[in-house]
């Protein structure tokens, strides 16, 4: 399917093929991942703004840049 896809002119049959890879992708497992790392996070609101949690893990220090001390 990969090799008809990459010589196919026709973007509408580009699509039709497209889909059949990535079904059979999606089939075979392709792109599952094996573990994933919880996200907690945690800390004191009166001490510490701007923490925010990300979808991608691990995610301990995420945008640490944008932390500031409370007022």
């Amino acid at each position: 399917m990969l090799k008809k896809l990459n010589a196919e002119p026709d973007i509408k049959k580009q699509d039709e093929l497209n889909i059949q890879v990535e079904t059979q992708l999606f089939k075979d497992g392709f792109g599952v991942p094996l573990f994933q790392f919880p996200e907690i996070v945690s800390f004191n609101s009166k001490k510490i703004q701007n923490v925010k949690g990300i979808p991608l893990s691990p995610a301990y220090f995420w945008n640490y840049w944008e932390w500031t001390t409370a007022s």
